[in-house]
């Protein structure tokens, strides 16, 4: 496994990532034009992303490697992922200030990379991180959408909502390894049954936090009782 094969295999995650790193300098730019570049360059990190996936196809075959399984989800996840992100990076092109449209931008393509990385995520640790950098931009969004206190309120109380959240969801990950011996996702869902017989209760507790923690970031029932409030603080194209 070669550095070039790695580079080329995650080629439109790591185009998200440099993209995202010049957004950020740009808006850190004292040019007055450095606000101005962040919207268009940030649209067009994404279209070169999805352009890159589209002539890569999908993959013929599962390939796993360090701690990532790419697979044919994988290739739907990044193609909904970006075609989505481009239409999100459209409706915010101008919602935030100048000043701070660097920020803002390169925060949209941040947890965009998230939610590419959680499709390939093939590892307990790095689905946490994976799912930790689809939410934690979301929180400076929120912040940063409108010039009200509401927006400030709203993203302080998200932030800690989301930090518990998080805690749960790592606990439950802590059982689940502690249940299966390993922090590879895959060995588990296929020797699942056989887990909840030898493990019994350990298990169960990791299965039931995860899942805890995972409702809470996708706002599912019973854990969405804090979205009404965070969605009324933040912008209306953040909250969709």
């Amino acid at each position: 496994m070669s550095l070039s094969w790695v580079m080329t295999v995650l080629a439109p995650e790591l185009i998200l990532l440099v993209g995202a790193c010049v957004v950020l300098l740009c808006g850190g730019s004292r040019e007055k034009g450095g606000g101005w570049l962040a919207s268009p360059v940030a649209f067009l990190t994404v279209l070169v992303a999805l352009v890159v996936t589209i002539m890569q196809g999908r993959p013929s075959g599962d390939v796993a490697f360090l701690g990532l399984w790419l697979t044919s989800l994988t290739y739907y996840v990044r193609l909904i992922g970006l075609g989505v992100g481009a239409l999100i990076l459209l409706v915010n092109w101008a919602q935030s200030e100048r000043h701070e449209r660097g920020e803002y931008m390169s925060m949209i393509l941040f947890s965009l990379l998230g939610v590419l990385l959680t499709a390939s995520a093939n590892d307990w640790v790095i689905l946490f991180f994976a799912v930790e950098l689809v939410s934690v931009p979301t929180y400076v969004l929120i912040a940063l959408s409108r010039e009200d206190v509401r927006a400030s309120e709203s993203s302080v109380k998200y932030f800690f909502l989301g930090a518990l959240s998080a805690a749960v969801m790592a606990y439950g990950f802590s059982f689940l390894y502690g249940a299966a011996g390993t922090t590879v996702i895959n060995p588990v869902t296929v020797a699942g049954p056989q887990i909840m017989l030898t493990a019994g209760s350990t298990a169960i507790i990791g299965f039931l936090l995860a899942f805890c923690g995972l409702a809470f970031k996708v706002a599912a029932v019973p854990f969405h009782v804090y979205a009404p409030d965070v969605y009324e603080g933040a912008a209306s194209p953040i909250t969709g």
